[in-house]
């Protein structure tokens, strides 16, 4: 059952689906579809409370988005187990990130683990939004309560998920082990990339048919994001090329180009490699739009995007006008900007 879809400015919306985890805890799940903004936004505007469960790189997105589409209207809290968010992540995009949310009203819910996810009882709440949902709250010092929100999205966790029936060599995470050339071990003729593989560690165990085979340490993983799964692409089509020219194949060789993360329509911080700044704001926004345009397969799929993003520029400047001048310490002339428009 559907439970909210929520714009994300880039002609998408989340949309949040009930499901239960492998130990039967209800959970609501995240997919991604187009759909009118506006009328998705009249969904949010009947909301009141939501809970976003995860401090990581999704969870802390998510939060910004919709306590941003939402604000004045929704109280939007973050739960996270830890002393704070993105603990993987650099020190200056974690205190920018920690600044837009509170920025925005989002409620930091530190030590705080989510240990259960139930329906709602509470009929008023149910009636106003039909996946209200009780959350079970452990803190840091062990003490449990309970706790109704209109909205619950749950970001924790992540597990590939590839078919049983391939007949592929997996370590305990359920992802494909390859060797450094991307190559599926055991196989000279597939290749696999992205999330759903791991590239062998030198020091593992040898036997594919050990659980842990070929894990490699937590300072070896690469992350699962994006940009490791684009660099990889280059190489396995290279080496797919190679393997059928029966040239050698190449060493798969990751370059960080720095952490990007988006916090809002007109925000995101930017880490640059080598951790030697970060820029935030506006113009973080402006430069993750520019890798991720300079990303792209072809000129056709560049010229494409960059159309989306001017026309969706123009519409969203006098939505977002005011708040991009404040941000830049621009000052804004009266009368400029018609007001907002109400709730109502």
């Amino acid at each position: 059952a559907v439970a909210l879809g929520l714009g994300l400015g880039l002609g998408l919306v989340v949309v949040l689906l009930r499901a239960r985890d492998p130990g039967g805890v209800e959970l609501f799940l995240l997919r991604l579809y187009r759909a009118d903004e506006r009328r998705v936004l009249l969904v949010l505007l009947r909301i009141v409370r939501v809970a976003v469960v995860g401090g990581g790189l999704a969870g802390v997105e998510l939060a910004g988005v919709v306590a941003e589409r939402t604000r004045g209207v929704a109280t939007v809290e973050l739960f996270t187990p830890s002393g704070g968010i993105m603990r993987g992540a650099p020190s200056g995009q974690r205190a920018a990130a920690t600044r837009v949310l509170r920025d925005a009203g989002v409620v930091m819910r530190e030590g705080a683990r989510v240990v259960a996810v139930e329906a709602c009882a509470e009929v008023e709440r149910v009636r106003a939004c039909g996946e209200a949902a009780t959350v079970t709250v452990e803190t840091s010092d062990g003490a449990t309560r309970t706790e109704d929100f209109d909205v619950v999205a749950w970001t924790v966790g992540q597990r590939a998920v590839t078919p049983e029936s391939w007949p592929f060599p997996r370590d305990s995470k359920g992802r494909v082990v390859t060797d450094d050339t991307l190559r599926v071990v055991g196989r000279s003729n597939v290749f696999a990339l992205g999330d759903a593989a791991v590239v062998a560690s030198s020091s593992s165990s040898s036997n594919p048919n050990d659980a842990d085979f070929a894990s490699p340490p937590p300072s070896e993983a690469l992350p699962s994001t994006a940009q490791v799964a684009f660099q990889q692409a280059d190489y396995a089509a290279w080496n797919v090329w190679s393997a059928m020219s029966s040239r050698p194949l190449l060493p798969f060789k990751y370059q960080h180009l720095g952490d990007m993360m988006t916090l809002g329509k007109t925000d995101a911080a930017v880490a640059l490699p080598l951790n030697l700044a970060v820029v935030d704001g506006p113009a973080a926004a402006a430069l993750r739009r520019a890798a991720y345009l300079y990303r792209m397969p072809t000129n056709e799929h560049r010229a494409k995007l960059a159309a989306e993003w001017i026309e969706q520029g123009a519409r969203a400047a006098l939505e977002e006008g005011p708040e991009v001048l404040r941000k830049l310490g621009v000052p804004l002339p009266p009368g400029l900007f018609p007001p907002p428009p109400s709730r109502e």
